[in-house]
C-alpha cells in the first residue's frame, strides 16, 4: 500500500490470471450511515446517490453526471453500496480502459456539487428503495434496533430526507469526501508502477 501526499491510501495488485483483459476499482470512503448527521438518517446513502445522478445538474464537470454512461461506453460497469461505517464505489472496466477510469473518478469528486432538483430525484429514488425492502427492511431494522440499542440501517427514512438541502449534502461531503478518509484499491491485468503513475497524474 501507498499513500500519496494528500493522504489518499492506494492499493495495487497485478493478478492478470483472475481477470484478464480486466481491471477492478474500488474506492472506499469511510462513511457510512453512523456518520449521519442528527435528523438525516441517509445521508450518507444519499451522497452515494448523488455519485451517479440521474438528471443534469449534478456536477459542476459533465464527468460527474456522465460517470455511469462513460464506464458503460467503455464497456465496463460500476456501482456503489453504502454499509453503516463506509461506502464503496466500483468500477470494472477493460484494462486499457484503467486510465480513463481512475480520471473519470476524480473528476466526479472534484466536481460534486449537486443541485436541489437532482437532490429530490435522488431523495424520490431512495424512497423507492425503502418501500421496495417492505415488510423485511422493517423487521431488519426492528431487531436491529433490539439487538444494538440505537443502531439504524444505512437505507435512511424518506420523512428524514425529505427536507435535506444541497448545503447540508456538501457539508456532509466535505466533511467525510476526504483523501485520508479514502482507500482506492485497483486489481487486474494491470502494471502497478503504470497505476500509481496514473494516480499521481489524476
Amino acid at each position: 500500500m501507498s499513500v500519496l501526499p494528500g493522504g489518499l491510501r492506494v492499493c495495487v495488485e497485478s493478478v492478470p490470471q483472475y481477470g484478464r483483459g480486466l481491471a477492478a476499482v474500488a474506492l472506499t470512503v469511510a462513511a457510512g450511515g453512523d456518520d449521519d448527521p442528527a435528523g438525516r438518517h441517509g445521508t450518507a446513502h444519499l451522497v452515494e446517490h448523488l455519485m451517479f445522478p440521474r438528471s443534469g445538474g449534478g456536477s459542476a464537470d459533465p464527468a460527474g453526471e456522465a460517470y455511469a454512461a462513460l464506464v458503460a461506453g467503455a464497456g465496463g460497469v460500476c456501482n456503489a453500496e453504502t454499509h453503516r461505517d463506509h461506502t464503496v464505489f466500483h468500477t470494472t472496466v477493460p484494462a486499457e480502459s484503467l486510465p480513463d477510469a481512475l480520471s473519470w473518478e476524480a473528476r466526479r469528486l472534484l466536481g460534486f456539487a449537486p443541485t436541489e432538483d437532482v437532490i429530490r430525484t435522488e431523495t424520490d429514488v431512495i424512497g423507492e428503495e425503502i418501500r421496495g425492502a417492505g415488510d423485511a427492511g422493517r423487521y431488519w431494522e426492528s431487531a436491529l434496533g433490539a439487538l444494538y440499542p440505537g443502531s439504524r440501517d444505512s437505507f435512511g427514512t424518506a420523512a428524514e430526507l425529505a427536507g435535506i438541502t444541497a448545503g447540508e449534502v456538501e457539508a456532509f461531503f466535505r466533511a467525510h469526501y476526504t483523501a485520508p478518509r479514502m482507500v482506492l484499491s485497483v486489481v487486474g491485468d494491470v502494471d502497478p508502477a503504470r497505476v500509481m503513475a496514473v494516480v499521481g497524474e489524476v
